[in-house]
């Protein structure tokens, strides 16, 4: 047994840590439990709390002999250390070591050769603080230090789950950049991702902040129980700010008490209940976005025009009020009107027609959902309707409504879609089960809020033609809908219609994927029978009324003349109901009225202009208090079918020796996270410091700071950065500045046989860490060694660069952009499919926070490296930057490992690097065709250096997979 592993921790630490193990084993489960020790048989003693629940207190500076070797303060407790184990430090790194290490851990980028020149030949006594400084100052450090940030706030640009759509998180991955750049003091830091919102006079950037409560995935799916997956969101923010600030196990007591720290389960709902204050959705349907609540981030020419346009809707608003008067008076004669006239006034008459009041001949009721009998709008025998509530239930009318595709028809119908059903498909009508193979027909459904009409033949394709509205329709309130097609097999042939008027349909895109059909081929005959409210698995989700279907296509007149004989069949009734009366005074102000009309079209207009303009919008999902946040109650065993009794916010008993401290809300959450007195906050927050540059956190479990987490190894030093850190009010650049600039920082990563027998793990802290790159820092130093690299900081995500054959010598094409390839920390990060090059290099999927990324080797990452487009781009990138260097191949060849490496090669690794290029040479001279394919996306612009530029690229691929190229070491 070495003598590091018989002194790992002091023996104070010892005695309390199998203390506390006994004492929770036996008693786990209440409050106060774990703050005592049973002594013997008859009596008991108080047990002082776990070390890490106790408020840090700085420890004096321990003396040392070596006190040359001292460059910060930190230094001397790990210089004690070793002097205790007898082992001294290691030598410190040379410089060309030194700036590679500083610039990969603060800027994730490369030196250039210029850099090292100027760092080496610098014999100033503070040539190391001096490059600190600069790269502290660069605006890449914030994006570096935001990787890890990322990975704990479970960042990425899909919503999870089955159905994966994009969404735009971006604005508060740049908020992150940004404040780690502005230095914005840590607590700071926390409160406003915690409650940014709640602060007085709250800004756009600190609501913006609180997209670290929204981060998590979102389910995109219709079915299914809203409180299941609301109850996973808010589980997982309290997971996650247990991790990210307290660095605890939190989740372990969702179902039950914590069975090793001293946390119950009370305590967890209570933290719950905090952070379950805004009514997130629970299902979504298949709506693409993100989920609400969100703000919207208009750009300046933007915001410009959305001012306009919200001054020209309020100014209508104001108009259509003070001609309320005529409207209303207007309304009343046209009641009177039709009251005076006969009653049969309509224009068309249907060949089917479905009243929906309940108890219809012809229409047979089933399904698993329900189907209920509720007030209609149309003027039928009772002025009842049909509500479905969204789970497979259906009015089934047999064979009724089978025509071809040369034959015209219509279907209209009175429908109120209720709020919950505005995404996924929801079908109105249809003779067609959409999902089925080879099954044709057509169907009038709604898809994510927007109105569409098909027709569905039996290609092998699915060949369909459709007709979509362009906006989405009102929820919870009746409407009249109309669907025609005239038989032409085009496109152009199908219309729709609400409440008369013609709805604006989305123009497909040309270059879609797949193609827009403009023509149907094949039959739509099919044996689907008519269903009301369902069509395989996309059921309605509201209410139905007089489903009338016609022989023939309707015009824009005979539609508007349809609606006017039904606004008119409801002003004869002696007792309408009230959602009858809502329809007809809403149509006839908005389409009959001659005062109130032109003005509601003109303000329709315009807003219909503002939902245009909010597509083109960046957006960010953030946290918003609802006015009546939900109450909690703790679930027992964390099922939230089984509440058990309500709950009020409060911290953790075991963190509050003081007594029980109430939270309100999440401002007082962030308050009480970040209060000096929080024995973990700072700790925490150090340790992930410490951890990212020094290898390895004082405790290495940076993730649990409980009792089944590792003990500190330096606890002293752990509680003297823990209270430098709140001292020097959380100032992060400060306390970067001292860990990078000390003597232990600075060692050689060399390592002795004595000193990895005694220190394997390099607990001690004898020596310098050396480890491969981050999985972003591996991509961004090829593209940046390749010259090919856009330092754009900030943006929109992208899908990692990969260079395509290009069309002309001017440009390449790019994959997903038409920009330059970007920095890994903006690879679009797919929750469902991630990028290889960061799922094999280690980079987590952001589906639950991450405090630490396991590291690995494997096979894998070498095919990456060698036959990934983005990596053979950079090759290229690198062999034009190497020909351009010199015309001698000596002077090309160190060019180019310098520019990997930093140093100059040694005398064998130049000649190897020459038989490298003469062989290139020698193969692609024979195998022109394969020179041709190397270059296939950045050929050269002389035919003639085709060769030569694919020798060159040979050996840039050899030197961007060297270990060191790839290392900080």
């Amino acid at each position: 047994m070495s003598r590091f592993t018989s002194m790992r921790y002091p023996s104070t630490l010892d005695r309390e840590i199998s203390a506390r193990t006994l004492v929770w084993f036996a008693l786990v489960g209440s409050s106060a439990a774990w703050a005592t020790e049973p002594t013997s048989e008859h009596e008991s003693a108080p047990q002082a709390p776990f070390w890490s629940f106790r408020t840090p207190v700085r420890p004096a500076l321990p003396a040392v002999n070596a006190e040359a070797w001292v460059r910060q303060p930190l230094d001397r407790f790990v210089l004690a250390r070793l002097e205790a184990e007898q082992l001294p430090p290691s030598e410190q790194a040379d410089r060309i070591t030194l700036i590679r290490r500083l610039s990969f851990d603060l800027i994730g980028l490369p030196p250039t050769p210029a850099e090292v020149d100027a760092f080496c030949h610098d014999t100033g006594e503070n040539a190391i603080e001096q490059l600190v400084d600069r790269l502290l100052a660069s605006p890449h450090f914030g994006e570096q230090m935001a990787i890890r940030w990322l990975d704990l706030a479970r960042y990425a640009d899909t919503n999870g789950y089955d159905f994966d759509t994009a969404r735009q998180m971006h604005a508060w991955r740049d908020w992150v950049i940004a404040a780690f750049d502005r230095n914005l003091p840590f607590d700071q830091f926390a409160r406003e991702q915690l409650a940014g919102d709640l602060l007085p006079n709250a800004t756009l950037e600190q609501r913006i902040a609180t997209g670290f409560l929204r981060n998590h995935p979102t389910a995109l799916i219709a079915e299914g129980q809203p409180g299941e997956y609301r109850d996973k969101y808010v589980v997982d923010r309290v997971n996650t700010i247990g991790t990210a600030f307290l660095g605890l196990t939190i989740g372990c007591a969702q179902c039950h008490d914590h069975k090793f720290d001293p946390i119950s389960q009370s305590d967890f709902y209570r933290l719950y209940a905090v952070v379950n204050d805004f009514g997130d959705e629970g299902l979504r349907g298949r709506a693409p976005g993100n989920p609400v609540p969100f703000v919207h981030l208009p750009k300046e020419p933007q915001a410009a025009e959305l001012a306009e346009v919200d001054a020209k809707i309020a100014s209508l608003r104001s108009l259509e009020a003070a001609a309320e008067r005529d409207g209303v008076r207007e309304l009343r004669e046209f009641v009177a009107n039709a009251r005076k006239s006969p009653h049969t006034d309509s224009p068309i008459v249907p060949t089917f027609q479905y009243t929906l009041d309940g108890d219809e001949p012809g229409v047979t009721l089933g399904g698993i959902g329900r189907v209920d009998p509720v007030d209609g709008v149309a003027a039928s025998r009772s002025n009842r309707a049909l509500h479905f509530d969204g789970k497979d239930g259906s009015a089934t009318c047999g064979t009724d409504g089978r025509f071809t595709a040369e034959e015209p028809f219509a279907i209209a119908a009175l429908i109120r879609l209720d709020k919950s059903g505005a995404g996924g498909i929801r079908t109105i009508v249809a003779r067609s089960n959409i999902g089925a193979l080879r099954d044709r027909g057509y169907v009038l459904d709604i898809q994510n809020g927007k109105v569409r009409f098909a027709l569905i033949s039996d290609s092998s394709d699915d060949a369909r033609i459709e007709a979509l509205a362009a906006g989405p329709l009102d929820t919870d309130r009746w409407v009249h809908l109309c669907a025609t097609y005239d038989g032409s097999r085009a496109r152009q042939g199908l219309a729709l219609y609400l409440d008369g008027a013609p709805l604006e349909l989305t123009q497909p895109e040309p270059d879609a994927d797949p193609a827009p059909h403009e023509r149907l081929e094949g039959p739509i005959d099919g044996v689907a029978p008519l269903q009301i409210g369902l069509s395989d698995g996309a059921p309605f989700w509201g209410s139905i009324d007089d489903v009338r279907i016609y022989s023939r296509a309707l015009t824009a007149n005979d539609v508007a003349d349809m609606v006017r004989a039904e606004g008119r069949a409801i002003a004869r009734l002696e007792s309408p109901s009230i959602d009858a009366t809502l329809w007809l005074s809403d149509w006839f102000s908005s389409r009959e009225s001659t005062t109130v009309a032109p003005l509601v079209a003109r303000r329709r207009a315009a807003e219909e202009r503002k939902r245009k303009l909010l597509q083109k919008v960046d957006v960010a999902s953030v946290a918003m208090r609802a006015e009546a946040p939900p109450v909690t109650h703790l679930l027992v065993r964390g099922d939230y079918t089984n509440p058990g009794p309500v709950v009020t916010g409060a911290a953790p008993h075991a963190l509050t020796p003081g007594g029980e401290v109430t939270l309100a809300d999440r401002q007082a959450l962030a308050q009480w996270i970040t209060a000096p007195e929080n024995p973990l906050f700072a700790r925490v927050a150090v340790n992930r410091l410490f951890a990212q540059f020094l290898g390895r956190g004082l405790v290495t479990t940076t993730d649990d700071f409980g009792a089944r987490g590792a003990a500190p190894t330096h606890p002293e030093l752990l509680d003297w950065l823990a209270c430098e850190f709140r001292d020097s009010k959380y100032d992060v650049k400060a306390l970067v500045r001292s860990l990078v600039t000390s003597a232990t920082y600075l060692q050689s990563s060399r390592c002795s046989p004595t000193l990895r027998e005694s220190d394997p793990e390099n607990l001690l802290l004898a020596r310098a860490d050396r480890r491969r790159l981050p999985a972003e820092n591996v991509l961004d130093n090829a593209l940046a060694i390749g010259g090919v690299l856009d330092l754009t900081i900030g943006g929109k995500a992208q899908p990692i660069w990969r260079p395509k054959a290009r069309k002309d010598d001017k440009s390449a094409a790019i994959e997903g952009t038409a920009n330059a390839p970007r920095r890994g920390l903006y690879a679009k990060v797919v929750r469902a499919a991630p990028d290889p090059i960061l799922a094999l290099f280690d980079a987590p999927p952001r589906e639950v926070c991450v405090a630490n990324r396991t590291p690995t080797t494997t096979p894998l990452q070498s095919l990456v490296t060698w036959n990934d487009a983005a990596f053979l781009g950079a090759a290229r990138g690198l062999a034009a930057r190497m020909r351009g260097a010199s015309t001698a191949d000596d002077e090309r060849l160190i060019a180019g490992f310098r520019l990997c490496v930093a140093r100059a090669p040694a005398v064998s690794e130049l000649q190897a690097l020459r038989a490298i290029l003469q062989q290139g040479r020698d193969e692609f001279a024979a195998n022109e065709g394969a020179a041709t394919e190397l270059l296939a996306a950045s050929p050269p612009s002389d035919p003639l250096d085709t060769t030569e530029l694919a020798a060159f690229t040979s050996v840039a691929q050899v030197l961007l997979n060297l270990d060191e190229t790839m290392t900080r070491e």
